[in-house]
């Protein structure tokens, strides 16, 4: 756009130039007038007019100079006109040109993420005070509850429809095995459990065993975790079963169990 405007516009200067010098050299009687035009209170090119044809007396011409001037003063007109329309804004242009308005505190809030679109996640670590069970707490070490979880009787309450990662995890550990000479195995699990409206019974959807003490080996420990993905509906209740409790070692960085929306 700017290229052809500047081609154009060295055209048609050209163009005025080579017909002034033209009519200059071909129609004027030698010698030119050294004195300068009168002062004339008429704006160019109309003063120029005044006193080329209405002054004789100053500059005379022959009767082909005047039109040969005449014509080279209609390309200057041309040529200024045209210069103003290419120079004058695009009134279809005008909104894709323009800059975009400054944004305001109430456009960025806008843009900000809006609390119910923020995923859910949740992560509870076990309570070592308690010896018989796993009591699951959300208000402590690193534990959270985030965008629509709750504890709800040990259970995890699902706030909305869609895809969860559910892990857990827990550590068995224990002095010894027994002096007998057949010790009996002690057997170790541990699950999470689904509660919904769909079955009104608890399914185990994370599962694991294990067993120790085959012979005496002194003491001993085992680790437990699992997670998966699931499809899980707004109202469902995630929970934990475990057999062995007394043998878990109860910190927050070996037993705990959560989940997150993916």
């Amino acid at each position: 756009m700017c290229l052809s405007r500047y081609l154009c516009q060295l055209l048609y200067v050209s163009m005025f130039s080579i017909s002034s010098l033209f009519c200059l050299c071909a129609y004027f009687p030698f010698p030119f007038p050294l004195s300068p035009p009168p002062s004339s209170p008429l704006s160019p090119p109309w003063a120029l007019l005044h006193f080329l044809f209405l002054s004789p007396q100053v500059l005379p011409m022959t009767s082909s100079g005047v039109l040969c001037l005449l014509g080279a003063l209609c390309l200057q007109v041309l040529w200024l006109q045209l210069s103003g329309a290419q120079g004058a804004p695009n009134p279809d242009n005008s909104h894709s040109s323009s800059p975009a308005p400054p944004q305001t505190p109430q456009h960025l809030s806008q843009k900000s993420p809006k609390r119910d679109t923020l995923k859910p996640a949740a992560h509870l670590v076990g309570d070592p005070s308690t010896q018989d069970s796993i009591h699951w707490r959300a208000s402590t070490d690193h534990a959270f509850l985030r965008h629509g979880f709750s504890l709800s009787n040990n259970s995890l309450l699902v706030p909305t429809s869609g895809l969860y990662f559910v892990y857990s995890q827990v550590v068995f550990s224990g002095a010894s095995c027994s002096s007998e000479i057949t010790p009996t195995l002690l057997y170790l699990s541990h699950e999470v459990l689904l509660f919904s409206s769909k079955y009104q019974v608890h399914v185990p959807l994370l599962s694991a065993q294990k067993s120790v003490c085959p012979g005496t080996q002194g003491p001993w420990m085992r680790s437990v975790y699992q997670g998966a993905v699931f499809l899980l509906t707004q109202g469902d209740l995630l929970s934990t079963h475990t057999d062995g409790v007394s043998h878990l070692l109860q910190s927050p960085s070996s037993v705990f169990f959560g989940a997150f929306a993916l």
